[in-house]
């Protein structure tokens, strides 16, 4: 069982580092890389009465990006936005990123 997540998010790369109970420390695996690409990917899906908001994160960003690039929004320098006084609560952004690492990566 993993009892604490660390990530560093790089400017180009991002790492997730596993810290599990028994004090070993194992980083995520993302399909067949230990990094994972620090970019996000936000669009909407029009729905009746409603707007469904999507996102994705790292290759599935920049595939759900080059799919429809007008109607997307991709972010690619995560740590700027992280900073911003505009963001007043980052962590749904952190959750984002963690929610989707977690998705794409193989336990």
């Amino acid at each position: 069982m993993v009892k604490a997540i660390g990530i560093d998010f790089g400017t180009t790369n991002s790492v997730v580092a596993l810290l599990h109970e028994d004090g070993s420390v194992t980083t995520r695996r993302h399909a067949t890389l230990d990094v994972f690409r620090s970019v996000l990917c936000f669009w909407t899906e029009p729905l009746p009465g409603r707007t469904l908001l999507h996102h994705a994160a790292g290759p599935e960003a920049i595939a759900a990006y080059l799919e429809d690039p007008q109607d997307s929004r991709l972010i690619m320098s995560m740590k700027t936005y992280l900073s911003c006084s505009d963001l007043d609560n980052p962590a749904p952004l952190a959750n984002t990123v963690i929610a989707s690492a977690a998705k794409q990566s193989p336990a």
